[in-house]
């Protein structure tokens, strides 16, 4: 056994994208790796550090992420006046993806097609990542990528085919309005460059993720209680 994984705790503190809040995660597996170089050879090699990679898991809502922890010895830095010294063991940690309480978790969403669940997802790391130009440009792709799915005519403008979505009664007038007061929908602002505020774009993906949950997911959970309710009666 590596002599530092008796050390390694098999639970952790840490914040969990999903529960918004510090929680307990369980250590599920671990691999620990040590990065040595070798040196002349009658003089040996030298260990530079030792890489933990753990696959761990949050005890309130069982999300799966994977953490990294860097052991660095004899790590040369600068301190408070600016002197070089060496330090014996420098610890750095990573969380993939990321720790934030300004991180979006993609939500589950039955019945989407497979390409809008793909630029839902991308969607949700751009904004993540404040790649905000990029989030903009998806978000106005899932609402197009909407509009493909349901077969609304292409040779309209998209605000067109938004009220289309509506008039038709596959989208609510409350949501397909708030779909077209964002700017994200135009294409002078990408074209422009225009990048919106990143609290702009959180709601424009709340809204998009409305959008997709009353268009796809609940007709999906409709058909499922309607059979449940078929089957009991049948009983």
């Amino acid at each position: 056994m590596h002599p530092l994984k008796k050390n390694l705790r098999k639970k952790i503190e840490c914040f969990c994208n999903r529960c918004k809040r510090t929680n307990q995660h369980s250590v599920k597996s671990m691999y620990l790796q040590d990065d040595v170089y070798d040196l002349e050879e009658d003089i040996g090699s030298h260990l530079i550090g030792t890489y933990v990679y753990q696959t761990i898991e949050c005890d309130g809502c069982k999300v799966v992420a994977f953490r990294r922890l860097d052991y660095i010895y004899n790590f040369d830095d600068f301190d408070s006046d600016g002197k070089l010294v060496t330090k014996k063991v420098q610890i750095f940690e990573y969380f993939y993806p990321e720790r934030g309480s300004n991180f979006l978790s993609n939500r589950n969403i039955m019945g989407l097609p497979v390409s809008l669940s793909r630029a839902y997802k991308e969607t949700i790391e751009a904004y993540n990542y404040e790649l905000r130009l990029m989030c903009s440009a998806g978000l106005r792709s899932i609402v197009e990528g909407i509009c493909n799915c349901l077969k609304i005519d292409d040779k309209l403008r998209l605000p067109q085919r938004i009220k289309k979505l509506s008039e038709t009664k596959i989208l609510s007038q409350t949501t397909s309005e708030s779909l077209l007061h964002h700017r994200f929908l135009g294409n002078d602002a990408l074209h422009q460059l225009e990048i919106p505020e990143g609290q702009e774009l959180r709601t424009a993906i709340e809204i998009i993720e409305h959008a997709l949950v009353e268009i796809f997911e609940i007709p999906e959970k409709d058909k499922f209680l309607r059979k449940i309710i078929t089957d009991r009666i049948a009983k």
